[in-house]
């Protein structure tokens, strides 16, 4: 079983012949010993358990790359190999601004710099205090992800898959 992404401790993984037992088309997110399967459609949780910010996380992270893990989904069905999603974390923050209209502006280590807008995750629960501009304006780099004062925070490989490279 592949791992397709990793996230703050979090393996998200995709068997290759794990096609009928669940019933739909699903990831495995496994942290710390604790595993689950979300439907990849609507981020269902199908069985098992994560600590409730890891489900979060894992929920999000499913919304964000669902077309990715659509197309991982088909490439299992016809049995080849799935590849680890863009970035995969790969991309050290050194710093993030924010901006208007829920952008931030994000340099890494390496030298990039990109403009990432936040607005797309807004409606997801985790990110509802982010709506208001003095929440949005508190945003810190950790590294590999971005974090906020209000517990909000995305990932590395997350920003890179999304970013507009400037």
């Amino acid at each position: 079983m592949p791992t397709i992404s990793m996230f703050y401790g979090i393996l998200i993984r995709m068997f290759f012949y794990d096609t009928d037992k669940h019933h739909k088309p699903h990831i495995h997110a496994e942290y710390q010993g604790q595993v689950a399967v979300y439907a990849i459609q609507d981020g269902e949780l199908l069985s098992g358990r994560l600590p409730p910010k890891k489900h979060k996380l894992v929920v999000a992270w499913i919304e964000i790359h669902r077309e990715d893990l659509e197309a991982d989904w088909q490439s299992c069905r016809k049995r080849q190999e799935t590849l680890p999603h863009p970035g995969a974390g790969s991309v050290n923050i050194v710093k993030v601004e924010p901006k208007e209209n829920y952008q931030l502006l994000v340099h890494t280590e390496n030298g990039l710099t990109g403009v990432f807008d936040v607005s797309p995750y807004l409606a997801a629960e985790t990110f509802l205090p982010l709506r208001e501009k003095e929440n949005f304006s508190k945003v810190t780099s950790g590294g590999y992800f971005i974090a906020w004062d209000s517990g909000a925070d995305l990932s590395a490989d997350t920003i890179e898959a999304k970013w507009r490279i400037l």
